[in-house]
């Protein structure tokens, strides 16, 4: 992305009162984080003050506006490591996250599954019914499962919604040898 020209002083003068108003224009200013680097020794100046800047050209489709978001930072997502016992194990620390935490740590599921407890439950969703216990009034409960698939191992999370939001309730983690 190229940085565009300096605007000229009516423009300079306009984007300083809108950044007043409406803080989001802020991010646009020269003195900003995303603007290019200053030089270590040139003083700051502003657009207006500048008499060698020549005027603003018309925007092309390629850079960004004052008004328009900078593109989100590049994500990188963390596996998290095979299992560390007989081949599977659990994560208990990701109990009780929300999805969008999943989603930040670990970016989106190979696969995903919805099902509910009626359907359930085969040898690897039984720990689901520590939660939801069969013959209890639980069959009409939705149950989300994700799956991310590493080399040599997957990760399995099991997801039910509390107070309107999707949440972990249990998790496996297993080589790729593993049968339940």
């Amino acid at each position: 992305m190229a940085w565009p020209r300096a605007p000229s002083p009516y423009t300079a003068c306009v984007n300083r009162s809108l950044a007043y108003a409406l803080p989001v224009l802020a991010l646009a200013c020269h003195d900003s984080p995303t603007a290019p680097p200053a030089q270590a020794d040139a003083p700051k100046s502003t657009a207006s003050e500048r008499t060698d800047a020549p005027a603003a050209s018309p925007p092309h489709a390629d850079e960004a506006g004052p008004d328009e978001q900078a593109p989100p930072p590049s994500f990188d997502p963390k596996p998290p490591g095979p299992p560390a016992n007989d081949g599977a194990d659990e994560l208990p620390r990701l109990e009780g996250q929300l999805e969008r935490d999943l989603l930040a740590e670990f970016g989106e599921p190979t696969t995903k599954r919805a099902f509910t407890m009626a359907a359930c439950c085969t040898e690897f969703e039984i720990e689901l019914h520590n939660t939801y216990p069969p013959h209890a009034g639980h069959d009409a409960v939705e149950i989300h499962q994700w799956d991310w698939d590493y080399d040599g191992y997957t990760l399995t999370v099991w997801l039910h919604r509390v107070d309107g939001e999707w949440s972990v309730i249990e998790t496996s983690r297993y080589s790729d040898d593993v049968e339940f």
